[in-house]
C-alpha cells in the first residue's frame, strides 16, 4: 500500500509541472494543452523505467536470498542489505529524483553480480569495499555539512554534492561490477580531484 501512494506521488510530481505563483487564464490554458498532448507518452515511459527498476530490485533480493544463510556470512549479507537499502530506499520511488532513477537498473544489475561474487570469495570483496570507503565517508562528512548550513548551503553545493554521489555510484560499479559499465569515466583519481575542487568551493 506504501508502495502504491508512493508511485502514486511520484507520478503525479513528474508528470503535472508545477506554477510558480497563481497562474493567469492565458498560462493555464497553454499548461493544460501541454500536459494533454505529453501526459500520454511520458506516463508510459515512467512506468516503464519503474517497471525495469522494481523488476531489477526483484532480482536483486532474489541474489541474496539465494546464498547461504551461515553465521560466517553475517556481516557480508548486513553490508549488502545496506547497500539495497541505499539503492532503494525506504519512500521509494518519490523519495528519489527522476535523474538517479534512471541509472538505477544498471546499479541493480551491478549489485546483483557484487552478490554473487561476494560469497563465492568474501576476502576479494572486501578488498574492494576498502577502496571505495574513503569516498563513502567523504560523502558523508559532506552531506552533514550542507545539511547543517540548511537554506545557507544554496542549490550549488546540494548540486555538488549529488553529484559526488553519483561519481561515487559509477565509481562502485566499475569496482564491484566493470562489465556493467560506467555512464562516464571514473577512477580514484577522479574522485580525489573532485573532492578537492569541492572543498575549494566550498
Amino acid at each position: 500500500e506504501k508502495l502504491k501512494w508512493s508511485i502514486f506521488e511520484w507520478l503525479k510530481r513528474e508528470l503535472i509541472e508545477p506554477f510558480d505563483g497563481i497562474p493567469d487564464k492565458t498560462e493555464f490554458q497553454e499548461r493544460a494543452s501541454r500536459f494533454r498532448r505529453t501526459v500520454y507518452q511520458d506516463a508510459l515511459s515512467l512506468t516503464e523505467l519503474l517497471f525495469s527498476i522494481l523488476s531489477g530490485y526483484a532480482d536483486a533480493v532474489r541474489a541474496l536470498e539465494a546464498q547461504p544463510k551461515l553465521a560466517a556470512f553475517s556481516a557480508l549479507r548486513l553490508d549488502l542489505e545496506d547497500e539495497l537499502h541505499r539503492l532503494v530506499p525506504a519512500g521509494f520511488p518519490s523519495s528519489t529524483k527522476r535523474s538517479r532513477l534512471a541509472e538505477l537498473p544498471r546499479y541493480l544489475k551491478a549489485f546483483c553480480i557484487r552478490a554473487q561474487r561476494a560469497y563465492l570469495n568474501p576476502m576479494k570483496d572486501k578488498e574492494k569495499e576498502v577502496r571505495i570507503t574513503p569516498y563513502t565517508k567523504a560523502l558523508d562528512v559532506w552531506t552533514a555539512k550542507i545539511h547543517n548550513w540548511g537554506s545557507e548551503g544554496g542549490e550549488g553545493a546540494r548540486a555538488a554534492i549529488e553529484e559526488l554521489s553519483s561519481l561515487l555510484e559509477e565509481y562502485r560499479v566499475s569496482v564491484f561490477a566493470p562489465e556493467v559499465g560506467t555512464s562516464r569515466p571514473v577512477s580514484s583519481k577522479r574522485l580525489d580531484e573532485y573532492l578537492a575542487r569541492l572543498a575549494k568551493a566550498l
